[in-house]
């Protein structure tokens, strides 16, 4: 009789059979924080799930327990400088980037869910679900949200690209308000990003005048509606954000400022080995020190470095660190864009995709140290 039981088991296991994984049906769950109502009558808000796939990936076993290192947040507080990364909504289920955020961050920005393609993707429908998940992570955690994208030539659902130009300034001006006025107790968003970046990331080709994609028949009015659309339903800080590749878009960022239009500057440090990366140091040391003189801050809003070696990487983060710990009354924040590798650059971030620090978190950690 054991025999014939132990030749049933070997079948089973020899015939793959499987249980079945449970399915989850996503609940919307409603922030603490009250919001207005829509602020169009012709609008409608609904915390549905739309595009959540990425929100229900789970992963197992986390092999690395991340406190074998220090907190890299807390190293950089000991500067003043708040350290995180930005995140998706599947930040909350995704077992190994909660625990590296939970325990190195004091911050986090939301990398894709508060642009337009997520928050309207639908004419009129207004869907605040995902960047409520990154919300409720943070309120869960104690942990700072940063929007992200609230107007941008990228990102943008396909209806905008139909809209008549007669109509472009009250539809731009209609989304800013309802997103800044759901989200208007966050600490700060990127209200305007890359506007006056041109062509030079994707397309390799430098154009200096203004790249708004669907809302370039606005002309400058695109930044004007973005700012001010914000600022009339939030007191929260407006930033411009960009990579500077020239110093057109450093002149324009820094207008923004005396202008009062914008709060702070945001600046990108999306970094690569064998490309020099000292014109970008020179137009942020530029930035910072005119930001200097206005008493108003800067953040290090997206960092990420590819190299082909760990020692390559580390070392330009090294720089990157250096450059902000240098000007830290200034510099208020240091943000990884993406936790784990591969990211949306591929091996960019300080962590691999178990959760183990790569040969830059140390590096970081060292530097902080250092000062």
């Amino acid at each position: 009789m054991k025999k014939f039981l132990i030749v049933i088991l070997l079948f089973l296991v020899s015939c793959g059979v499987e249980t079945p994984s449970p399915t989850l049906t996503p609940t919307p769950t409603a922030i603490s924080t009250p919001y207005p109502p829509p602020l169009s009558t012709s609008t409608a808000i609904f915390r549905v799930p739309m595009e959540v796939e990425e929100v229900y990936k789970f992963y197992f076993p986390l092999i690395y327990n991340s406190e074998d290192i220090k907190s890299i947040g807390n190293e950089f507080i000991k500067h003043d400088i708040d350290f995180g990364f930005a995140v998706n909504s599947g930040i909350r289920t995704n077992t190994v980037q909660r625990e590296i955020v939970t325990y190195h961050a004091k911050v986090v920005t939301m990398e894709n869910d508060y642009k337009m393609k997520r928050t309207q993707l639908v004419k009129g429908v207004f869907n605040f679900w995902s960047a409520d998940q990154i919300i409720l992570f943070g309120n869960e955690n104690n942990i700072d949200v940063y929007g992200h994208g609230v107007s941008w030539a990228l990102f943008n659902p396909a209806w905008v690209n139909n809209i008549p130009d007669s109509e472009l300034a009250y539809e731009l001006s209609n989304h800013v308000r309802i997103v800044c006025s759901h989200y208007r107790n966050l600490s700060g968003m990127d209200v305007a990003n890359e506007a006056y970046a041109g062509g030079v990331r994707p397309l390799g080709i430098e154009s200096t005048s203004l790249s708004a994609g669907p809302w370039s028949p606005l002309g400058n009015d695109y930044i004007n509606i973005s700012f001010n659309s914000c600022r009339n339903v939030s007191s929260t800080k407006v930033f411009y954000n960009s990579f500077f590749p020239h110093y057109t878009d450093v002149t324009q960022a820094i207008q923004l400022l005396d202008s009062g239009l914008a709060d702070g500057i945001g600046i990108q440090f999306h970094l690569s080995e064998g490309v020099d990366y000292q014109g970008l140091f020179n137009r942020a040391e530029y930035i910072i020190q005119e930001s200097r003189k206005r008493g108003t801050p800067v953040r290090f809003s997206e960092v990420g470095v590819w190299a082909t070696s760990d020692e390559t990487q580390a070392n330009i983060y090294r720089d990157v660190v250096r450059l902000a710990l240098d000007n830290n009354d200034v510099v208020t924040d240091f943000i990884i864009w993406g936790t784990t590798d591969p990211s949306w650059r591929g091996n960019v971030t300080l962590f691999n995709s178990d959760g183990s620090p790569k040969q830059s978190a140390y590096a970081i950690l060292d530097e902080l140290a250092e000062d």
